[in-house]
């Protein structure tokens, strides 16, 4: 059997395949096409080119593409190929199906946990989630905009997840990209109570600006800020050493917090604080990294929770640091990278 090169969906509606030119010509008359291993006969050919390289084909097909459905495409002589979909984000039309603005990832109450992924490419979507110690698979059903979903009832919290995602016959298993929560380093993604935190009372920084140009912005690094040896900081490298006051250098200078606040900034800009892989959370001396490696853009680093086994500390702890900073009238920016991923 000779394999394909390859078969796109170039249109809605068209696909194009292209077979190697390798002295075995290839019998049209005996095309297939498969959607979810059925065969259906609702399209036309076009008359094939060929050139020294390449034999190349359309198929032209009497309905728009199914996407949530796997196509394949079978010719005597050659390999089954599948129908890839890699360029559909470049069409026209993408945004216009696919769109949405419903609330995605790992939604918990105490009763149960939606889990919901934007994933419009793909026509097949699994659930691993642990449950009492053991991973069970859940297959997630397709409903509008692209967005496959489950809702797992019982109480998830804390319970590891991840997605097995299968595309152009390709399955991975992937991390939830809009997950609140992860596992230690970034292993799996991890169901949280975001609302926990959310339904706080909020601290709010007094002071009011009349002008941009009032503000002054101080960016640092967590790890690098509090981790000094000749600072009396008790959470060196870690979300609380910058919440804690009353902190010192071994010369009686200010430190940490109150090092910001003597220097009399308005904002303080973060570096990368969302989960990234550079850096391991528990041998954080091991490896040295700023953060924009990122692995999941919606939780937090796990290397600067003194606690980074609990997905729920480290939100905790960021939220008392935060509560910390606003408190003291210094706003917070943060540096969100999203054309930076490690994987």
């Amino acid at each position: 059997m000779t394999s394909f090169v390859k078969a796109n969906l170039i249109s809605l509606n068209k696909i194009e395949v292209i077979i190697s030119n390798n002295n075995i010509k290839p019998n049209f008359s005996d095309f297939r096409l498969f959607i979810n291993e059925q065969e259906v006969n609702n399209y036309k050919l076009s008359k094939p080119s060929f050139n020294d390289k390449y034999c190349v084909l359309e198929v032209n097909l009497n309905n728009n593409y199914e996407f949530g459905k796997e196509y394949l495409i079978e010719i005597p002589g050659f390999e089954r190929c599948y129908v890839s979909t890699y360029h559909v984000p470049e069409f026209n039309e993408f945004d216009n199906l696919f769109n949405t603005d419903i609330e995605l990832g790992a939604l918990y109450t105490k009763e149960e946990t939606i889990f919901r992924l934007w994933s419009p490419l793909s026509h097949k979507v699994v659930l691993k989630i642990e449950q009492n110690g053991i991973f069970n698979l859940y297959e997630m059903q397709r409903i509008n905009n692209g967005i496959y979903e489950i809702v797992i009832a019982g109480d998830q919290l804390n319970n590891k997840y991840s997605y097995m995602v299968t595309n152009s016959g390709i399955t991975v298993e992937t991390l939830d990209p809009y997950g609140k929560g992860v596992s230690l380093n970034s292993k799996y993604s991890a169901v949280v109570d975001i609302n926990q935190f959310k339904n706080k009372t909020q601290i709010k920084p007094e002071y009011k600006f009349n002008r941009y140009t009032e503000c002054s912005i101080y960016e640092m690094n967590i790890r690098d800020f509090t981790e000094d040896k000749n600072t009396n900081i008790v959470n060196k490298g870690k979300y609380l050493g910058l919440a804690e006051e009353n902190r010192s250098t071994l010369g009686n200078h200010p430190a940490g917090l109150d090092y910001l606040k003597y220097l009399g900034i308005s904002h303080l800009q973060l570096n990368p604080v969302t989960d990234f892989y550079g850096v391991d959370d528990i041998n954080v001396k091991k490896t040295y990294n700023w953060g924009y490696d990122i692995t999941s853009f919606f939780a937090l680093e796990g290397s600067y929770s003194i606690n980074p086994y609990d997905p729920s500390s480290r939100l905790l702890e960021f939220r008392q640091m935060i509560d910390s900073l606003h408190k003291n009238n210094i706003r917070v920016v943060m540096d969100v990278v999203y054309n930076h991923i490690y994987d």
